[in-house]
């Protein structure tokens, strides 16, 4: 016989793939590694430079060759070590802030389980010793 897993099990791997999704997201927003394109005049490749430019003059020949969108607004530069650190801080600070809401929404259904829970045994304490009949 197999034995469920604690839910604390089930609520950190959730968790986990959360951080792990955001994390993915930070680090892969960036264009993919195509910093080149061909001339289409005279097919030399062209480098372009990062910036917002929509074109581009072709060193060899001199035409004006449009710039690709995932070329035209994001800077090509990767990411340090200080940026992806910053980037976990934030997304375990982010999850505990989350986990600290979770507690407390806990902590109240709970808090309201007990009180009505206090209130059904007077009133049932309350008829119970009401009733003539029920004390010897």
């Amino acid at each position: 016989m197999t034995r469920d897993a604690p839910r604390e099990t089930f609520t950190a791997l959730r968790a986990r793939r959360q951080a792990y999704r955001i994390a993915t997201d930070i680090l892969y927003d960036r264009s993919i590694d195509i910093e080149a394109l061909d001339c289409p005049a005279c097919h030399s490749v062209i480098h372009p430079p990062a910036g917002v430019s929509a074109v581009v003059r072709c060193g060899a020949c001199g035409q004006l060759v449009p710039l690709p969108s995932h070329l035209r607004l994001k800077s090509h530069r990767q990411l340090t070590a200080s940026e992806i650190a910053q980037a976990a801080e934030d997304v375990r600070l982010t999850l505990w802030a989350e986990e600290q809401a979770a507690r407390e929404e806990r902590r109240i259904f709970w808090m309201w389980i007990l009180a009505v829970a206090a209130v059904v045994l007077m009133i049932w304490f309350g008829i119970y010793l009401a009733d003539p009949s029920r004390r010897s």
